[in-house]
């Protein structure tokens, strides 16, 4: 009897020992919440709409007015209202290539938390990616991408023989939202 109770203590200490050495690591539990996001940075760009023949060649993009809601929780950085804050609205992509003559303005209205951009250029550039925007995101928010809402305002531009004219019905808004 003395054999067996030996035996049974020498497997049963063991195996309580194991099992109690494990849990407690937060490894995979489900219980660990996902680190809060701080920063959304929007891309915005423009393609030509293949059904329309226009632009035609030789036209350049010279005016763009864009028009974003932001979610509740979503702000952009406007020291002296409404104006953005250097670094927060920035050309990117096309608008940025030497030689554009590009400039954006980002004006933020916090009452309604809308952000207006105005991308001006001489002589102009081509459709593709023009802007970028750094948003700060407010602890215990969790917007989602589908949660920014774009307006696509205007788009002008010169053609060959620098007239003005009206690229919106020719430009489709392309939008990107990253959540980090």
């Amino acid at each position: 009897m003395k054999k067996i109770s030996l035996l049974s203590l020498a497997i049963l200490i063991p195996a309580i020992m194991i099992i109690t050495d494990c849990g407690g690591g937060g490894g995979g539990g489900g219980g660990a919440a996902a680190p809060q996001a701080t920063t959304a940075i929007i891309t915005l760009s423009t393609a030509t709409i293949p059904a329309d023949p226009k632009p035609a060649a030789g036209t350049t993009i010279t005016d763009y007015q864009v028009t974003i809601t932001l979610p509740a929780g979503v702000t952009v950085m406007s020291s002296v209202t409404p104006t953005t804050d250097a670094g927060v609205v920035t050309l990117s992509g096309m608008a940025a290539v030497p030689g554009t003559g590009a400039t954006v303005i980002g004006n933020y209205t916090h009452a309604i938390n809308i952000l207006r951009i105005d991308v001006a250029a001489y002589p102009g550039f081509n459709a593709g990616e023009f802007c970028k925007v750094i948003c700060n995101i407010n602890p215990g928010s969790h917007p989602q991408a589908a949660d920014f809402a774009f307006t696509f305002d205007y788009a002008g531009g010169l053609d060959i023989s620098s007239s003005t004219v009206d690229l919106t019905a020719d430009l489709t808004l392309q939008k990107s939202v990253l959540i980090q």
